[in-house]
């Protein structure tokens, strides 16, 4: 007996069911068969769901594990990333400028070595700023200027934290920046590079 024809036996049985309840009562099967399938879809988009949030725990379960068992790479910068981060270099015209992305799954620790005279002159960070190749700034829900550091979210929901260092030169200033980008429920797991941001 395969799943179909349960399904569809199901279905004669509840409109049987309802033609004998409803006595003389008009009943449109079309109605009763858009219910059923109304039903049928709201089951499979929940199962989708708690398939989605498995996978999601699973990621977040492994990434615990990497973190706890991982060896930290040193940056001639003084900054440090979990040995188990991909590295890649990315010049973004938007900018422009290069920046330094140390990556796992969907959370990204990016370097940017050297910004022009607006990222000091300007209030920093602004909405928009590219703090990834993918990734702009939505907004700053905290910043602490005499430390150079603020966090908030990114226009994909993510959460970010940032530090930014004033480089000064003969007569005309530039900054660089490190910035952590995670999803939410990421924040605890990421505590140790938070914590290396800001001590940066």
């Amino acid at each position: 007996m395969n799943c179909k024809f349960i399904q569809n036996f199901i279905l004669i049985v509840a409109l049987g069911s309802m033609l004998i309840s409803c006595g003389n009562k008009k009943v449109n099967v079309q109605d009763v068969f858009e219910d059923d399938q109304t039903r049928w879809g709201r089951n499979a988009e929940q199962i989708e769901q708690k398939k989605e949030s498995s996978a999601s725990n699973t990621n977040l379960s492994r990434f615990e594990r990497l973190m706890q068992n991982s060896s930290w790479a040193k940056h001639s910068d003084s900054f440090q990333y979990p040995d188990f981060f991909e590295q890649h270099q990315v010049f973004l015209d938007e900018i422009p400028a290069d920046v330094e992305v140390y990556s796992y799954d969907s959370i990204e620790l990016c370097y940017w070595p050297s910004l022009g005279v607006w990222s000091v002159a300007d209030e920093f960070p602004s909405e928009g700023l590219y703090l990834s190749p993918t990734e702009t700034v939505k907004n700053v829900t905290y910043r602490a200027e005499s430390k150079g550091i603020a966090s908030g979210y990114t226009n994909s929901g993510k959460i970010y934290y940032l530090k930014q260092k004033i480089m000064h030169g003969e007569g005309v200033d530039h900054s660089k920046f490190l910035v952590l980008i995670n999803p939410p429920e990421y924040n605890k797991s990421v505590e140790k590079l938070t914590t290396m941001v800001a001590k940066w």
